[in-house]
């Protein structure tokens, strides 16, 4: 019985990863900017994963599952090593966007960063930039910096 129920719960999950898969394929799904949240813009990058995730309305664990399928390299290893050792010290996963975001900001956005970010908004001029390209890359650094 156990062995018809393992097997069940395996045809189980590989229907899942296929579905997955299809929706991935079907929405043409592409969730590169999880890869641009690690490595360049977290602000631009985590709202457009937030922007696909609201399309298909995938519920939080599944969200925080989808972006970590997209992790290469160190990103990969390290969200690997993150959840055994929440594992180990009985703690309970991380099972929602919001916190997987955190985890990735503390992780990969340099402490420098919120710091070089206000003294890029201290030293922005116009320029030869339009008043609107002034007032968006103002804007977008206002945001990044979360400055009201």
């Amino acid at each position: 019985m156990k062995i018809k129920l393992k097997v069940m719960e395996d045809h189980l999950l590989v229907n899942k990863i296929e579905t997955t898969i299809d929706i991935l394929k079907v929405h043409n799904l592409n969730l590169n900017n999880v890869k641009t949240m690690v490595k360049k813009d977290h602000l631009l990058g985590a709202m457009n994963v937030d922007k696909i995730f609201r399309v298909h309305n995938f519920s939080e664990a599944k969200k925080v599952a989808m972006a970590s399928l997209e992790f290469e390299g160190y990103a990969n290893v390290w969200w690997e090593e993150v959840n055994k050792k929440r594992e180990k010290e009985d703690l309970e996963p991380i099972d929602t966007w919001e916190e997987m975001q955190e985890v990735m900001h503390t992780r990969f956005v340099p402490t420098h960063h919120k710091r070089d970010l206000f003294n890029k908004l201290t030293q922005l001029k116009q320029s030869f930039k339009s008043i609107e390209e002034y007032y968006k890359e103002m804007h977008m650094t206002m945001m990044s910096a979360n400055v009201d």
